[in-house]
């Protein structure tokens, strides 16, 4: 039996790597920071990377319309609505 557990011990031991030492294991060099809310970071609430702006894209889907056909549609929901109330 005691040979058993001690070939156990040994065979535990082969091929497995030694730890790494990565940025998370390291106190003083911190990961890289990630733009992700469910992560801890080791970054303040209010950081901000040095590339944000370079980064930021502002009204990228913005479709001009144009004032008549706005009014023309309004004026139709505005119509059904009024109907709908006058004869409930």
């Amino acid at each position: 039996m005691d040979s058993g557990a001690t070939t156990h011990r040994q065979d535990a031991g082969k091929g497995c790597d030694p730890p790494e030492l990565t940025a998370e294991s390291s106190p003083d060099v911190k990961p890289p920071w990630e733009k992700v809310l469910w992560k801890p970071q080791p970054y303040p609430d209010n950081y901000i990377p040095p590339d944000f702006l370079s980064s930021l894209r502002r009204n990228t889907n913005v479709k001009q319309y144009k004032y008549l056909p706005l009014v023309l549609s309004t004026c139709a929901v505005t119509q059904h609505l009024a109907v709908i109330f006058i004869f409930v």
